[in-house]
């Protein structure tokens, strides 16, 4: 027989104050999106086709963790609101939903209030504490304090709130071809980069094409003010340590970071790397060296566009 006191332990159910965390950030970023027109199962639609182009329902449903059924009617309502249309495909069962003119102002426009929807919810804004009505039930569960997911994981760890420095590094995310200038001047090179996410303040990119294989972390250091990565390539030993800042502009990413001279004499140079966004589906990365005089020479500039 189960003792009182040995169900007691009852009232740190995990899996009850995940769920009940689930449901205090789902209302936050419903809450957030109403004046928008939109819920929150509905702004992820828009999100991930900008990001990964038409995708078809049930590949979309496994990427946003959806049932197809419920991904279907959020779909029908952005259809029928102009938002997405279906695009042209090989079989005619299964088109692909595409983002719309019209959806992308919907999505842009209501960008700013998801942040702030993640801001709180990362800052464990949303409402952690019983409500007055399960307190009036007397629930045995109602009486547990909810832990946030930063706490269950990472006790003592302070809190990770992210920044619109971290947001600024999400317009990076996606599935990229980019496309260079041979060093050699013997034509092109060219070749593809999948950036993802990291929770919500680091991204990490993976490259590959004719150069080999390349992995970049980025993050922002709200302590030190600066934005932090590195670098690694399968052409080299050298791991490159980025400290970097943006433009006031908000469009042009500058990245140091000190490595071995091109020459192979031993000695050290001074690089930078510098990522500017000319739209959410162009980018340019430009890598440069400091000469003795303290001037820069521009050693790259790789073109990046958004897969289709």
């Amino acid at each position: 027989m189960v003792t009182t006191r040995e169900l007691s332990v009852t009232r740190g159910c995990l899996c009850l104050a995940a769920r009940r965390r689930s449901r205090a950030v789902t209302r936050l970023f419903e809450d957030k999106l109403r004046p928008h027109g939109l819920r929150a199962t509905q702004f992820s639609v828009l999100a991930a086709l900008a990001l990964k182009g038409p995708t078809r329902v049930g590949e979309l449903a496994d990427l946003l963790g959806l049932e197809r059924t419920t991904l279907t009617r959020s779909a029908d309502l952005l259809e029928r609101n102009g938002w997405v249309d279906e695009g042209p495909a090989d079989d005619a069962r299964e088109r692909p939903l595409r983002l719309t003119p019209a959806g992308r102002e919907k999505l842009e426009s209501a960008f700013p209030a998801w942040q702030e929807g993640q801001a709180e919810a990362a800052a464990g804004t949303p409402s952690q504490q019983p409500t007055n009505a399960a307190n009036r039930r007397g629930d045995v569960m109602a009486t547990e304090t909810t832990t946030t997911p930063t706490e269950m994981t990472c006790a003592g760890m302070p809190e990770v709130k992210p920044q619109a420095e971290h947001a600024w590094l999400r317009r990076l995310v996606g599935e990229w071809t980019w496309e260079m200038d041979a060093p050699d001047g013997s034509g092109k090179l060219s070749g593809t980069e999948t950036v993802r996410t990291v929770g919500d303040v680091w991204i990490v990119g993976e490259g590959s094409g004719a150069m080999g294989s390349m992995v970049i972390t980025l993050g922002y250091d709200p302590a030190k003010k600066r934005f932090v990565g590195t670098w690694i390539g399968s052409m080299m030993t050298h791991m490159w340590i980025y400290d970097g800042e943006l433009d006031a502009a908000g469009r042009v990413l500058t990245l140091r970071a000190e490595g071995p001279s091109m020459t192979g004499d031993g000695t050290t140079k001074q690089y930078k790397d510098v990522i500017e966004l000319l739209s959410d589906d162009h980018r340019t990365l430009s890598g440069h060296c400091q000469n003795e005089d303290g001037t820069w020479q521009q050693l790259m500039t790789m073109e990046l566009r958004r897969k289709a």
